[in-house]
């Protein structure tokens, strides 16, 4: 689920906007997996 949302660049604007929000919302759940955790962030940082 979070590999089609690392690509949120390539969207239109507000769809952009949707995308990261979902990927900061991912960065706030509780045990989350240190994997998923890594792709996220280095995600939202690019």
């Amino acid at each position: 689920m979070v590999t089609p949302l690392s690509e949120w660049k390539r969207f239109t604007p507000d769809r952009q906007a949707m995308m990261k929000a979902a990927l900061e919302e991912i960065l706030e759940i509780n045990n989350i997996s240190p994997h998923v955790y890594e792709l996220v962030s280095k995600r939202l940082a690019s």
